[in-house]
């Protein structure tokens, strides 16, 4: 077994322990639709935002909450294609109460789409 596919199967065997039931809803399809039932590993990425002032640079470092979603979860039920996620869908987490707001797509991790996302309540 080569290292990527050990690497591969560590990430499979993180994502079947943290994994949570949620649901996954286009934000562009007929409300009537229902939404994707599938498992997300939520973590918290990094991002160093900053810029040079007369004090020189500043730099902020802000946890970003990300969600990863197997790509072999993201099917259509009814065309059995694959979905690619996109901005402004929502998923939500019932089991931690919260609904979250894909704001960007990062570049897949293996078989895991990775989404910053925003927690938000509707009204």
């Amino acid at each position: 077994m080569s290292w990527a596919d050990q690497k591969a199967s560590l990430k499979a065997e993180v994502h079947a322990t943290f994994a949570l039931p949620a649901f996954y809803t286009r934000a562009s399809d007929d409300p009537s639709v229902p939404p994707l039932a599938l498992t997300v590993r939520y973590n918290a990425g990094n991002r160093m935002i900053g810029g040079q002032s007369s004090n020189g640079f500043a730099q902020i470092i802000q946890d970003v909450p990300q969600l990863r979603i197997d790509k072999d979860d993201l099917i259509d039920s009814v065309t059995l294609l694959p979905v690619l996620p996109q901005q402004d869908d929502t998923i939500e987490i019932p089991s931690e109460g919260g609904k979250f707001r894909v704001n960007n797509i990062h570049p897949m991790d293996g078989k895991y789409h990775v989404l910053e996302v925003e927690n938000f309540s509707v009204v």
